[in-house]
């Protein structure tokens, strides 16, 4: 699984930047201060307290927290923020 996350460094040295993509399905242009936010409480929750631009190490049980992170968003993200617009639409 190691050798399968090329982009693993790249990711934390540019959090900011990439976090929200992936997390938040925005656009470079829609990401929010919020939005950068809460990616940084994600990181938080999931790799402890790291400085920006540091990168924790890339073992297993990293990559499985980064994996675990983002199938999540791929499922419920999405659906969430379709549904609220669905229904401010119909109220």
């Amino acid at each position: 699984m190691i050798d399968q996350c090329e982009n693993f460094s790249a990711l934390f040295q540019e959090w900011d930047i990439w976090a929200p993509h992936f997390f938040f399905n925005r656009e470079t242009e829609l990401i929010s201060d919020t939005d950068r936010e809460c990616a940084r409480e994600l990181r938080t929750k999931y790799f402890g307290d790291l400085a920006d631009g540091v990168i924790p190490p890339r073992n297993e049980e990293n990559l499985a927290k980064l994996a675990h992170v983002l199938s999540l968003q791929t499922f419920s993200g999405p659906l969430a923020q379709d549904t609220v617009q669905l229904f401010s639409r119909v109220a």
